[in-house]
């Protein structure tokens, strides 16, 4: 019997071991990020250049694209699970996170194409990187839920919940670290204008002089 509960304790102990090893927790990754747009590449165009306008016309101001992680090594999606009394436990259903390298504001994401009733459309979605700038983190079914809304206005919310086919984290092909391009605030343009003037006052004087 002592040798039944060895397996038994060896077997729990392998299963966090296991759990923690290609899963990453909760605590770690922060809040969930919240969805603030999405449009379908039909409406958005293609490449860079697109990408750039559309999330300027969603957040009202210049961004840079920062770094896009594709179909290479770099681009890896984790479960993400809760731990319990310091212990990995649960997965969190859908839910997904990616290490990004620096730490952006936002973030782009590009489906492929998508399979399991979407009819190989592409759609990008710009999240808001709420919590730890240092992670993207991705609730799946928020996505399924506003490609189906997207695709049927007309259904209520309870009857959409219902209803989205299953998105998984394949139907992600690419995901782009946006920053906003820094606004000079008032002070420092009025300190920046006072410079000018100080400037043009200067010039004035040595014309003057020389004249």
């Amino acid at each position: 019997m002592d040798g039944f509960w060895r397996a038994v304790a060896g077997a729990c102990a392998l299963a966090v071991y296991s759990t923690s090893a290609w899963a990453i927790g909760f605590d770690t990754v922060g809040e969930i990020d919240k969805l603030i747009a999405m449009d379908d590449m039909a409406t958005v165009g293609s490449g860079a250049h697109a990408e750039e306008s559309w999330i300027e016309s969603r957040l009202g101001t210049d961004v840079t694209l920062i770094k896009t992680y594709g179909e290479v090594v770099d681009f890896s999606w984790e479960p993400v699970y809760v731990e319990t009394d310091g212990n990995p436990s649960d997965l969190m259903p859908d839910v997904y996170a990616q290490k990004l390298l620096f730490a952006p504001e936002y973030y782009l994401l590009k489906t492929g194409n998508a399979e399991g009733g979407y009819q190989g459309e592409r759609y990008y979605f710009l999240m808001d990187n709420v919590d730890s700038p240092e992670y993207a983190v991705l609730d799946l079914s928020v996505l399924g839920e506003a490609i189906y809304a997207y695709n049927n206005p007309l259904t209520s919310f309870s009857i959409a919940v219902f209803s989205v086919p299953s998105f998984g984290m394949d139907k992600i092909s690419h995901s782009t670290e946006v920053n906003p391009h820094a606004v000079p605030e008032p002070a420092t343009m009025v300190l920046l204008g006072s410079g000018l003037l100080g400037l043009g006052a200067v010039a004035r004087r040595r014309q003057g002089s020389r004249g």
